[in-house]
């Protein structure tokens, strides 16, 4: 009897898969809900980083007493202050800027995966803003290396343009909806001199 033929259309580069029976078609659409899966996942882990970062910089701004500078640094360790919750929300988003999952989030995004690999200089770049990122600093040049560490983060896994931050501060990917604000709309506090970053 005559073979069919699924051309899937997430992924039209991949070649035409022939259809000999039942059983083959329930393979394929197996494979099609766990790739739907993982890019679901992946969007998912990227969001929460970006919504850390957006967290840390609702901290850094709010409260009576600092969450920065030098107050800052010595309440991180009190519990129940904005400063320790800063701290705490810092190690997360550090955690989520590592190689491994940085590269199954841009292989499982909707837009990053034609990209390729997560580079050494973009890995690079953003150990580097990462590094300059320390609560002791003042309120501006912290939320300025924030809002940096995230536009990074979220180019290297979708890739540049391809996001954008609701009024929510819900990140989309793919292009925004009509409420979205360009990114550069999300940068607080005053930009420090170049020389800060170490000419960066």
């Amino acid at each position: 009897r005559p073979k069919r033929v699924m051309v899937d259309k997430n992924n039209p580069t991949a070649a035409p898969i022939v259809l000999g029976d039942a059983e083959s078609a329930v393979k394929i659409d197996t494979a099609a809900t766990k790739t739907a899966a993982a890019r679901d996942a992946s969007t998912r882990q990227a969001n929460l980083v970006g919504e850390d970062i957006g967290r840390a910089m609702e901290l850094a701004s709010g409260g009576t007493v600092p969450a920065t500078g030098v107050f800052g640094k010595v309440l991180s360790n009190v519990p129940g202050t904005d400063a320790h919750d800063l701290s705490k929300t810092l190690d997360s988003v550090k955690a989520n800027i590592a190689f491994d999952r940085l590269q199954s989030m841009r292989q499982n995004s909707p837009t990053g995966g034609a990209l390729g690999s997560v580079s050494d200089n973009d890995l690079r770049l953003l150990q580097a803003v990462e590094g300059s990122l320390e609560q002791s600093q003042s309120k501006e040049q912290f939320l300025y290396n924030l809002n940096r560490l995230r536009s990074m983060t979220l180019d290297v896994v979708h890739g540049p343009g391809n996001w954008s931050i609701g009024e929510s501060g819900r990140i989309s990917v793919g292009g925004g909806g009509a409420n979205s604000k360009p990114r550069q709309s999300q940068q607080q506090g005053t930009r420090p001199p170049l020389s800060s970053f170490g000419g960066q």
